[in-house]
């Protein structure tokens, strides 16, 4: 038989089990073993009402047999019967209310004094830096380093413009490496630098196409590199290649781990516009000789209500000019893009050598044309000795994830740009850098100094701990006062004595 046991829910007495259902007065306490008053049901009156034809032979029979999940062993458990007759019952648990006489007072009592004990007695920490406080560096610059490959043929060449911002971002200037983001961006546009300035040293793989490489600064602070850099071409000079025919931009971001790639758009590319047709080769390639990699576009509009862009392509759409970043992230609200745990060991080699392929097949079969020509879809271009190098884009890879790349840390004069600006040299031309300084009045960025600073962590305590230890203190110092004024008392009194002789002046009848 299961253990029934009733309580009133006030001064009531208590009724036997076979009509506590029915009566409004009544309710369960140490239901089936659960030894806690149950006074969670929202009232007696409700609960009576509800099981007022609710017969105690079904509620045995409910529980007769163990549950599913539960071994005999297990069985009866207190705190799963009494849910699970609440759940039976329909109701819902509201907070237990105990009269000012109940047990439970002296629980809760002791519950508060040990909170208030713990609080007065924990430790905490109080961070503390050992440097001066940072101020404002007016005169800092962010450099960009651009190149290009000319075309063969007459001067009104299409151009494509190869982008990939090379700065990393972090909450620790210092500690922000940027490997996946983006120093796999980087090492891929160097690598397509190595390989079309072969193609394009020969005179029959010479292309009739521009191709213009760009390695911005600025790239986490809202692509401050590529806005100016589009300024001082589109608006201050008056022949540049992004003047004349810009064939399609492709930005490189986030292309060191996964599966997937993703082209990301502000607009869908027309048929019949050499963007689309890009497109189109990207697919193929990825399905004839990367079947392991789900590619997709991804399209999203720019909102110009936000103040930082989603990705970097979207400063060239908004200059009305053609643009698509390809990344394997799929939405640029990923964390990876922005962490200090974005490190060399996050990188895939294997991954970054086959997105790198994929993207140097699709350009060369948009630049030669090479589907119209009826080269099969599944023939690889890069063989033999113009394959991907895997060992050179682990050399790029280190050399990237060697120093941090913080935007306020890469100084125009520093090691990293002067070699960036010399790898470019080597394959490009016409190969030189490109400084942005903010704008005194209003400025869009602002870089501050004391980026490197010792921090000391101590152990302290809270202020009501020197509240309680002086209470102690002088508790103690009372108590040794009292100690040493009783004993101080207690050696000057002297017991009294009566006299056993007789008084000097009493005859010896003891009548004077």
């Amino acid at each position: 038989m299961l253990d029934w046991g009733v309580a009133d829910c006030g001064p009531r007495p208590p009724v036997c089990a076979n009509k506590v259902l029915s009566a409004h007065s009544q309710c369960f306490t140490r239901l089936m073993g659960f030894h806690t008053t149950v006074a969670e049901f929202s009232g007696c009156d409700r609960l009576a009402h509800r099981a007022e034809n609710f017969d105690s032979s079904s509620l045995q029979r409910r529980f007769a047999k163990p549950p599913s999940g539960l071994k005999s062993g297990q069985w009866p458990s207190p705190l799963w019967q009494h849910k699970r007759f609440i759940r039976s019952c329909g109701h819902t648990p509201v907070p237990e209310r105990h009269p000012p006489s109940s047990p439970s007072d002296d629980t809760s009592h002791g519950h508060h004094d040990c909170v208030l004990l713990h609080t007065a007695t924990a430790n905490g920490f109080q961070m503390v830096t050992s440097g001066v406080q940072s101020k404002a560096v007016s005169d800092w610059l962010i450099t960009s380093v651009e190149g290009r490959l000319t075309g063969l043929g007459g001067e009104d060449l299409p151009t494509i413009v190869i982008v990939a911002h090379y700065d990393a971002f972090g909450v620790a200037p210092w500690l922000s490496h940027g490997a996946d983001s983006n120093g796999s961006g980087i090492s891929v546009l160097l690598e397509l630098t190595r390989l079309f300035s072969r193609l394009y040293t020969y005179k029959r793989t010479h292309a009739a196409y521009n191709l213009l490489f760009f390695a911005s600064g600025g790239g986490k602070f809202n692509y401050q590199g590529t806005k100016r850099w589009l300024e001082d071409n589109l608006d201050h000079t008056d022949s540049s290649l992004l003047q004349d025919n810009v064939a399609f931009v492709l930005c490189l971001d986030t292309l060191g781990r996964g599966d997937s790639l993703h082209l990301h758009v502000s607009k869908p590319p027309r048929e019949g516009t050499l963007q689309h047709s890009f497109l189109r080769e990207l697919e193929t390639v990825a399905a004839h000789q990367f079947p392991e990699v789900r590619f997709s576009m991804v399209h999203k509009k720019i909102n110009l209500a936000e103040d930082i862009l989603a990705w970097e392509h979207e400063r060239f759409a908004i200059r009305r000019l053609p643009a698509f970043t390809l990344s394997h992230l799929e939405s640029h609200r990923d964390g990876q893009r922005s962490s200090i745990m974005d490190v060399r060991s996050r990188v895939d080699s294997k991954t970054l050598t086959r997105n790198t392929r994929l993207i140097a097949e699709a350009l060369t079969r948009v630049i030669y044309n090479l589907t119209e020509k009826g080269t099969p879809p599944d023939m690889p271009v890069f063989t033999e000795q113009m394959q991907i190098q895997r060992e050179q884009l682990d050399s790029v890879m280190d050399w990237l994830t060697a120093q941090p790349r913080a935007a306020q840390l890469v100084g125009k004069d520093g090691t990293f740009l002067s070699t960036l600006q010399h790898h470019l040299g080597h394959y490009l031309k016409e190969v030189r850098p490109h400084h942005v300084k903010a704008d005194k009045r209003d400025p869009e960025f602002v870089f501050y100094d004391q980026l490197k600073q010792v921090m000391n962590a101590y152990r302290v305590k809270p202020a009501i701990f020197d509240l309680l230890l002086a209470v102690c203190i002088g508790a103690y110092l009372g108590m040794a006062y009292t100690a040493v004024q009783v004993s101080r008392g207690l050696g000057n009194t002297r017991p009294f004595r009566r006299p056993l002789g007789r008084p000097e002046g009493l005859p010896v009848g003891g009548v004077a």
